[in-house]
């Protein structure tokens, strides 16, 4: 009967706190340097791109010299694929760097949330596949959160979430095409496929003398 007049001597647990919302500034720093790391990597991707750019550039005026037609055109589609990847990642590098500043100034003064906890996770996931599509959606992800914070981020014109069009749009090549024309004084229209302007090719004369003519006007000069 004793046992049940034996008063317990388990005393109760005390509350525990509840954890702040709140992210340590060593959580995130894997992924800061994670996110410069990509940035840089997208900057030299970027200058590769470039380079791919003015070199296909060369080989489109290569084959236009040649009278090269499907070349020339094959050339100016990936002088402008070239381009547009350079674009995107230089759009992409640019949102690293702000969001990386930003995250780095919020840290220090302890506001983020704990929900960027997650974020960051998915975000060092994807920075390690390097795929462009990735990053960007977890960086959209990213930068909804710092609006929640009253942190609008700047972003580039356009979303660079899309990926580069395996088929070039004709107007973009017919404009490199023109452009490499310029350039170098070649004749394009034909490759383009408009109708042929003349005098566009030097030592070409813009407008064909008849003789008929020539005779006709001199007898005229003759008669005055």
């Amino acid at each position: 009967m004793g046992l049940f007049n034996k008063a317990s001597t388990k005393q109760a647990k005390p509350a525990t706190k509840p954890k702040a919302n709140t992210m340590k500034p060593a959580d995130l720093s894997e992924t800061l340097f994670n996110m410069k790391f990509t940035a840089k990597q997208m900057g030299r991707l970027a200058k590769k791109a470039h380079s791919s750019m003015e070199a296909e550039k060369k080989k489109c005026k290569q084959a236009i010299e040649q009278s090269n037609v499907e070349g020339a055109k094959i050339h100016a589609e990936n002088a402008v694929r070239n381009e547009k990847q350079e674009i995107s990642y230089l759009r992409l590098q640019s949102r690293l760097d702000a969001v990386v500043s930003k995250l780095e100034a919020h840290t220090k003064m302890m506001t983020v949330t704990a929900s960027m906890g997650d974020v960051s996770n998915k975000l060092d996931e994807a920075l390690q596949t390097m795929d462009i599509n990735k990053i960007t959606a977890v960086m959209d992800t990213f930068e909804k959160q710092f609006e929640n914070l009253d942190l609008n981020a700047q972003y580039m014109d356009g979303a660079i979430g899309e990926s580069v069009a395996s088929s070039v749009p004709q107007n973009e090549v017919n404009t490199l095409l023109q452009q490499v024309g310029e350039e170098h004084n070649l004749e394009v229209n034909e490759i383009i496929g408009g109708p042929k302007i003349p005098g566009t090719k030097t030592g070409q004369p813009s407008k064909e003398t008849n003789p008929g003519e020539i005779d006709t006007l001199e007898e005229k000069l003759r008669n005055l």
